[in-house]
């Protein structure tokens, strides 16, 4: 009921922004979600069966529970497969779209974007490429990609940046 009621109170802040921004012209993106969040936040705080899951932090123990020493094994082949670093931050980035942290899930979806649009595909290893070379140029720290995340802000900004030129260009040249 909570999630909801959060999607409708999101739906209407982004009908209410969209109307009051479209007349200066200025984008409105993340922000009705971002003060959906907050609002949610506030008005459920004080309830005490709303808690974070602690499910996902004892991987192991519920691999076991659930399929036994087949499910270890595989976990324990898939997590020490070496990969050069450029690949494994990578996949894990694209799995970070849909905040899964694992490899299996970036190459699923990089075998996906690869079926779906060879473009998009061909976008996501630019954009990420020129993030990971402007990290390694300006020695920063590869923590920040790995773990925060950061990785994907590259792949879907090259994504949308590059399909929303390609319409552009496309659209001016049957003109």
């Amino acid at each position: 009921m909570i999630l909801a009621l959060g999607s409708f109170l999101c739906l209407v802040i982004t009908s209410w922004l969209g109307i009051i921004l479209y007349k200066y012209k200025v984008p409105y993106l993340s922000l009705p979600f971002l003060i959906t969040i907050w609002i949610m936040l506030l008005a459920t705080r004080n309830y005490e069966n709303l808690q974070l899951s602690e499910r996902g932090i004892y991987t192991i123990n519920e691999m076991y529970s659930s399929g036994g020493n087949f499910y270890l094994y595989l976990y324990d082949k898939l997590n020490n497969f070496k990969t050069p670093l450029f690949w494994e931050v990578y996949f894990k980035s694209l799995g970070a779209i849909i905040f899964q942290y694992n490899i299996v899930a970036g190459f699923l979806i990089a075998v996906g974007l690869l079926i779906y649009s060879r473009i998009s595909f061909s976008l996501s290893l630019l954009g990420y490429a020129t993030g990971f070379l402007f990290y390694n140029f300006v020695d920063g720290s590869f923590n920040e990609l790995i773990y925060g995340y950061i990785g994907f802000n590259f792949i879907l900004l090259a994504i949308a940046i590059g399909e929303q030129n390609l319409i552009a260009t496309s659209s001016t040249l049957l003109q």
